[in-house]
């Protein structure tokens, strides 16, 4: 498997609606998941315990210092990819991507963003761990 980066982000009638606008501090993607920093939105990577603290997922793209949508944990997306069945997916080392926790390589931080359904559609539940893989 590789990393999965998510170009359509569709939410189903299971999610919530509520969006927030937040401010980035860095150009963002649609689908990309995010982290706060200070004030401001980045693009969560898993190479420090604070970068890998994923909390949204961005709904459109926006250029730096611009304003973003963000979904917070609970929201039911189509991604328009079929992700493995039971596998759990991490935030990647390539900033607001996702890989399998297999994946995740030694020293790399552990924070899970969602469970595989074999199918397109997931849910974001971030659970970060704060502690990097042994």
């Amino acid at each position: 498997m590789a990393e999965l980066a998510i170009s359509t982000l569709k939410p189903t009638a299971a999610s919530p609606s509520k969006l927030k606008r937040v401010q980035v501090g860095e150009a963002v993607n649609e689908g990309s998941f995010g982290v706060k920093i200070g004030a401001k939105y980045y693009h969560a990577k898993n190479d420090t315990a604070a970068n890998a603290a994923v909390s949204v997922i961005f709904a459109n793209s926006a250029a730096l210092d611009g304003y973003a949508f963000v979904y917070e944990s609970g929201h039911t997306f189509d991604i328009g990819a079929t992700t493995s069945s039971g596998e759990v997916y991490c935030v990647a080392s390539t900033a607001g991507e996702s890989e399998p926790h297999s994946e995740v390589a030694t020293t790399e931080f552990v924070s899970p963003v969602f469970t595989g359904t074999g199918t397109s559609v997931i849910t974001f539940q971030p659970r970060p761990s704060g502690y990097a893989k042994p």
